[in-house]
């Protein structure tokens, strides 16, 4: 074997090292990836249940009925069904625009997509947002907006 042979061995070897050491970086990105997804949705989960959780710590079913009943709501349960609506929609909200940015597959956002029907037909959502269908706020992404009118109008 020659030298300019052992060269071409050793080019070769590069080559395939280089290679290899490429598709361990594609792995371990992947990887990554896989692994914030996860947390992510973890994190959502964990806070569409914390948001259920104050629902009923807050006692928003007595509120809930209170509104179907027209009755009076106290400034007390008027806040606390603020900071709910408030807290969920925001929630909701960063779902739809992580949707958008196609961070959130299409079948979890399918769910997401329920929910904000949900409560985009509840008493309190209309308590709280009289004029939401004539551009009533301006605390939320227009797109999401426009999307909670498109759902509201189904």
């Amino acid at each position: 074997m020659n030298n300019s042979d052992t060269k071409y061995i050793v080019e070769l070897v590069g080559i395939v090292a280089v290679v290899l050491s490429l598709l361990f970086v594609a792995v371990e990105l992947n990887q990554s990836q896989n692994a914030r997804e996860a947390e992510a949705l973890s994190h959502k989960n964990e806070r569409t249940a914390e948001l259920e959780l104050l629902f009923y710590e807050l006692g928003l079913a007595d509120v809930n009925r209170k509104i179907l009943a027209s009755e009076e709501l106290s400034d007390d349960e008027a806040r606390k069904l603020r900071i709910f609506g408030n807290s969920l929609l925001s929630h909701l909200e960063t779902i739809h625009f992580e949707y958008t940015q196609g961070f959130v597959d299409d079948e979890f956002w399918d769910g997401t997509r329920i929910r904000i029907g949900i409560a985009a037909s509840s008493p309190w959502f209309e308590y709280l947002y009289p004029n939401w269908g004539e551009g009533g706020t301006r605390t939320y992404r227009t797109s999401f907006v426009e999307l909670v009118n498109v759902i509201r109008s189904e």
